[in-house]
């Protein structure tokens, strides 16, 4: 996967989708998550926008008509390989991208990269230290940025 390649994620809160994101993040790439409920026709605008070549998703959500490479995920999906291959490390790669609400037109795609996301976290842990006995609630969905600090600080 080259850098900032950017695969969408259409899917339901899951086990599934967070082996997406960690999935897409270890191949090099950057994710863009979709809420399935969003009305078609924005979703086929973000995966248009965003220049996606795959889409990750469950099974019996509809695509919008995605062109790209659509790969479903389910608890049976057959493991491809077992190798590990080696990550280029660039902090100036990008992590995800999220889109904005739209309510003064078409969703604005923000992209963020690795460094933002570490910056953030390294705040928080300074700010407000968690450790082994601390529990994490990831209650937000991952359409938004507050979910990366809730998926990802107890990294």
């Amino acid at each position: 996967m080259g850098p900032d390649r950017i695969v969408a994620i259409l899917m339901d809160r899951s086990v599934e989708m967070l082996v997406g994101v960690l999935g897409i993040l270890k191949a090099g790439g950057a994710y863009l998550p979709i809420d399935p409920a969003l009305p078609a026709e924005r979703i086929r605008y973000m995966l248009g926008d965003s220049g996606a070549m795959v889409l990750l998703s469950q099974p019996g959500l509809d695509p919008c008509g995605f062109e790209g490479a659509v790969i479903e995920l389910t608890s049976r999906s057959q493991a491809q390989s077992e190798a590990n291959p080696p990550l280029e490390l660039d902090s100036r790669r990008l992590a995800y991208v999220i889109y904005t609400s739209g309510t003064t037109g078409n969703p604005k795609g923000v992209m963020i990269e690795h460094r933002a996301v570490i910056n953030r976290l390294q705040w928080m842990q300074n700010r407000y230290p968690i450790g082994e006995q601390d529990v994490i609630l990831q209650k937000t969905p991952i359409t938004f940025d507050v979910s990366v600090w809730e998926l990802f600080w107890w990294g």
